[in-house]
């Protein structure tokens, strides 16, 4: 299923109604395949926009593309989350292709305020500022992400990272990784594109395939792929809690619920 607001900022399946109001209530369980077309400045492949929450155990797969130009929040799961949104164990596999939004996620558009964990995202996400792998803009003191990776391309022109678009106003970020390839014009990161006045710990990006060397903050670590994959991670990605919330693949690691 899927949520908009009252507005009409879509979700990616009627079955809550485009229009539908998700404020302070919370949408868990949900699978959606996407193909979105829009013209909104929010949209997200399950929940528009999500205020509160808990949005848990959510996936989606499939594509946006939206034609609006300016300030909003494209996500694949969660276009724009805030007023403590709780985002945990999310998925999404979606293409976006939203040139000219700023705010552009490949799981969430824009935080403010609210929490992701355990979640990631692999689809490609193309957008104008503040463009992540994963999320965005990442904003606020109670906005953290924890226990999260994406491995999606990601295209922008500012803020651009593999990770998160932009992490500010004491946002954090902490136990997480990147491998999509990054490009862009201003602040662009393998791992983040802008760090204004937020944390980071304990993250990582593959070097290789983000034809990057450099992130915005000094405390992430860039690795090579064979770093990064197999038995390898589990040393070189240490910081990652292994007996509880990750697992060794023979590609780059998991998290354990997956």
């Amino acid at each position: 299923g899927a949520i908009g607001f009252a507005d009409g900022y879509p979700g990616g399946t009627p079955d809550y109604g485009y229009n539908g109001v998700d404020e302070n209530s919370s949408v868990k369980d949900v699978s959606t395949n996407i193909d979105l077309v829009h013209n909104n400045s929010i949209a997200g492949g399950v929940v528009g926009y999500g205020s509160g929450g808990p949005y848990a155990d959510l996936s989606a797969q499939g594509t946006i593309h939206s034609n609006y130009t300016g300030y909003g929040g494209i996500g694949g799961t969660v276009g724009y989350g805030e007023n403590g949104a709780q985002i945990r164990r999310n998925q999404a596999d979606v293409d976006i292709n939203a040139t000219g939004n700023d705010e552009v996620g490949g799981l969430v558009g824009f935080l403010d305020v609210g929490s992701v964990r355990r979640s990631h995202a692999e689809g490609y996400v193309k957008g104008n500022t503040n463009v992540g792998g994963l999320l965005g803009t990442n904003d606020n003191l109670a906005g953290d992400i924890w226990d999260v990776y994406a491995e999606g391309d990601v295209t922008g022109n500012t803020d651009v990272g593999g990770l998160v678009g932009e992490n500010e106003n004491k946002a954090a970020i902490d136990r997480g990784f990147a491998t999509g390839n990054v490009t862009g014009s201003t602040n662009v990161g393998g791992l983040l594109g802008s760090n204004e006045g937020g944390s980071v710990h304990d993250t990582y990006w593959d070097t290789q395939t983000s034809g990057l060397t450099m992130s915005a903050t000094t405390n992430s670590t860039g690795l090579n792929t064979s770093q990064m994959q197999g038995s390898a991670a589990q040393t070189n990605m240490s910081e990652l809690d292994f007996t509880s919330n990750w697992q060794t693949t023979s590609g780059y690691p998991e998290l354990a619920w997956e």
